[in-house]
């Protein structure tokens, strides 16, 4: 059986915004990148997700409105060393559409989507995972 961590899959945590962002900011951003999901980050800590579905969700509201407001706060988070099964199991179970990736005590390093899930699923279905890191049954 393969147990791959979920840091082989995850997509560097090179953007983000802050709670005080504009969700006009926050949308730019997705659209420009082509992301659905930016962490919120305070004091170099993740405390909220905004999907593009919450930013649509928004939008329908007369207001301005930023990040804080709109936010999930409190993400499913695990360390990098978290096996791939475990996390692609919680997004699908809890119908979660990412995880944040980040080390103890340290910056978060990436988000773990279910595009990320796809794409590792795809390549275990070609057999192009390498065989170093199939478990030892032995």
């Amino acid at each position: 059986m393969l147990k791959i961590p979920v840091e082989e899959y995850t997509t560097p945590g090179v953007y983000s915004v802050t709670m005080e962002d504009s969700l006009d900011k926050v949308r730019q951003m997705m659209k420009d990148h082509g992301f659905r999901h930016v962490p919120v980050v305070e004091d170099k800590t993740v405390v909220g997700i905004i999907s593009d579905r919450d930013i649509w969700m928004a939008m329908c509201e007369d207001h301005p409105q930023c990040a804080k407001d709109v936010m999930t706060p409190h993400p499913y988070t695990v360390t990098p060393d978290t096996p791939l099964e475990e996390v692609a199991f919680e997004l699908s179970k809890n119908k979660i559409g990412c995880a944040i990736v980040q080390r103890p005590e340290e910056d978060f390093i990436g988000i773990f989507t279910s595009t990320d899930a796809l794409n590792a699923l795809i390549e275990v279905l070609r057999g192009q995972v390498e065989s170093s890191q199939e478990e030892d049954d032995a």
